[in-house]
């Protein structure tokens, strides 16, 4: 237990004669007095630092006030050096003893600044008035201090001894604390270090045997220091057995890839790098097979001894079916005929495959970071492309024809599909487009619907397509009570120029025939060639005998005028029979025999080579 502080009152003996030196004498033992209450009441060290730093500015002024009158009065020059050393020296003490509480507010300053105050004490009353004594012989005139008396010259050394022995005092007494506080401190890095080193240690344990991977430390006799647990889950052998036999290190390495780990060690074992990662598959303890990848450095010791390795090995299995995964993804990626593009969430391409070129002609620089709108014909319809978004967002698909545009301008038609990528929260990740160039097959399937209704000849619907017309007026003409007219055209005269001229000539004769039909009716009607020399004319509206005359006329007129085929001038003619509906037939199957009739009449018949069903019925 601390002792308390000894503070002596002030007594009068102790004055010097000199009013302000007194009166500071006076305060600085208030100041000490009450220091050495607040450390026998254990107030806060930052209260007992604030007093100590109090009793030093008043030290201080005190010091400098009886510097000041020592050399108004030339005091003697070395009684001013000891005075100025002592105090000098006693504030130094208290600023180092204010420095030890700030770095330790549990060193105990209680003795040192007891003595401190003994020593205050004795200056006080020793070399103080020694200092008055020769200001007031100053002040008095005289030239010269008197000889000193007796006692004084037995008093002065003892004084000045023991105020030497009290500064010794205090300087060692400082530098013990100083040195305890050093020690303290020292044994409490220690202390931290070695704390901060342990938890190092187990984070670095906790870290090892909680690692994905399979951590090892070998001796340098190949002994097994430490083997993270983590090593059975990959291998399927424990650490145990790992470390009763180091040398399943090596024997789990499958027996095709073990050349590989002596190359491997024959490196590293010549040079000081780790010689990098080494990929190899292991045999498990169950026979399964499995990728890892190696990793090991030789560790020395700061002495250059060679203490052991470190090894690492991490389980590659699944990676490697990634990447098989998807260097298949990849080539089917560019091996499929038709093209892929792939783009982000906000519709930016990332990806193409080869085909994509072959039938665009756009590479892939050309379109990184691009919206595939660009690949889209500028007519694009916005409603049509606004639709396809709507079901692309509402179903995670879209697939259809696009009228697409080549690099170098050309058109084409492509089918395409057009599916989402979503990720694991359901999130959109990609769009995926997939199409092909089916401009071919378009112009096939208009080839093939072509021949199926038009006749190749004269370019005029044929029988099938005509029929459906018709079927198709009659019942429009039904239910809106309109007219129609249908006229049978077989041409005269055609044979003995098939004969005379020959099957080219003829066929040019049926194509100029055509012509001049499409010549003599409106755009709304049509003329169909639906036998060898037979034509047919489907009138929409026309509903009375004089119109139909005035056409079948016009007709006749037509075709009786010489034809100019390669350089012939060739004369044909026609007969024409017709049926109006529905006053010749309610249908269109009734009005066809009726036409087909009236024609028959008209080109064996006596009533001439233009009649109507009516002629037939009169």
């Amino acid at each position: 237990m601390e002792k308390p502080v000894q503070v002596p009152t002030w007594e009068d003996r102790l004055s010097t004669g000199l009013a302000d030196v007194d009166v500071q004498h006076q305060r600085l033992f208030a100041i000490a007095s009450e220091l050495g209450l607040m450390l026998d009441r254990k107030e806060p060290v930052a209260n007992v630092r604030i007093a100590i730093s109090k009793l030093r500015r008043h030290a201080a002024y005190h010091f400098q006030t009886e510097e000041g009158l020592m050399s108004a009065c030339k005091v003697s020059a070395a009684h001013m050096k000891a005075h100025v050393h002592g105090h000098q020296s006693y504030l130094g003490y208290l600023d180092r003893i204010n420095a030890l509480l700030a770095r330790d507010p549990g060193v105990a300053i209680g003795p040192l600044l007891s003595l401190l105050i003994k020593w205050m004490l004795l200056h006080i009353s020793g070399v103080d008035s020694v200092m008055a004594r020769e200001v007031a012989l100053h002040t008095a005139g005289m030239m010269s201090p008197p000889k000193p008396q007796p006692e004084s010259d037995d008093a002065a050394p003892i004084v000045e001894a023991i105020n030497e022995l009290y500064a010794n005092l205090a300087e060692r007494s400082i530098e013990i604390l100083e040195l305890n506080m050093q020690l303290h401190e020292e044994i409490g890095r220690r202390q931290l270090l070695e704390k901060a080193y342990g938890m190092s240690q187990a984070r670095l344990r906790t870290i090892a045997d909680h690692a994905y991977g399979w951590e090892y430390w070998q001796g340098p006799e190949r002994e097994i220091i430490y083997m993270s647990p983590s090593c059975e889950q990959i291998t399927g052998y424990t650490v145990g057995e790992f470390v009763a036999n180091p040398e399943l290190l090596n024997a789990i390495i499958h027996p095709e890839d073990r050349h590989l780990m002596d190359i491997h060690m024959h490196y590293i074992a010549r040079h000081k790098d780790d010689g990098g990662e080494l990929d190899f598959r292991i045999v498990r303890k169950d026979g399964e097979i499995r990728w890892v990848a190696h990793t090991c450095k030789a560790i020395y010791a700061p002495n250059g001894k060679y203490i052991g390795r470190r090894g690492s090995r991490r389980d590659l299995t699944e990676r490697r079916q990634q990447e098989a995964s998807l260097r298949l993804a990849a080539t089917v990626f560019d091996s499929v005929n038709e093209a892929v593009i792939v783009t982000s969430r906000d519709n930016r391409i990332i990806a193409v495959n080869v085909p994509f070129g072959n039938i665009t002609g756009y590479a892939a620089d050309d379109v990184i970071g691009q919206a595939p709108q660009m690949l889209a014909d500028g007519e694009l319809q916005v409603e049509f492309m606004r639709e396809l978004w709507r079901t692309l967002v509402k179903t995670g698909r879209w697939q259809g024809e696009l009228t697409n545009r080549r690099k170098n301008g050309e058109l084409y038609t492509a089918w395409v599909s057009i599916n989402s990528v979503r990720d694991d929260k359901g999130h959109v990740s990609n769009y995926i487009s997939v199409f092909s160039d089916i401009s071919d097959r378009k112009e096939n399937e208009k080839r093939i619907h072509y021949l199926a209704h038009y006749d190749v000849l004269t370019g005029l619907p044929n029988r099938a397509l005509f029929s459906d017309r018709l079927k198709q007026t009659a019942l429009a003409a039904k239910r809106y009570k309109a007219n129609l007219t249908l006229m049978f055209i077989d041409l005269d005269k055609f044979k003995p120029v098939n004969d005379q001229f020959g099957h080219d000539v003829g066929d040019l004769l049926l194509k100029g025939v055509g012509v001049r039909l499409l010549e003599c009716i409106r755009e709304s009607d049509t003329a169909a060639r639906i036998g060898g020399d037979e034509f047919v004319v489907l009138l929409p509206g026309m509903g009375n005998e004089e119109a139909a005359q005035m056409l079948a006329c016009k007709i006749l007129d037509a075709l009786e005028q010489p034809f100019d085929v390669n350089g012939n001038a060739l004369q044909i003619s026609a007969s024409i029979g017709y049926a109006i509906y529905p006053d010749h037939g309610d249908t269109d199957d009734l009005m066809l025999k009726n036409a087909d009739t009236a024609m028959y009449h008209a080109k064996h018949g006596d009533t001439g080579r233009i009649v109507s069903f009516s002629q037939l019925t009169d």
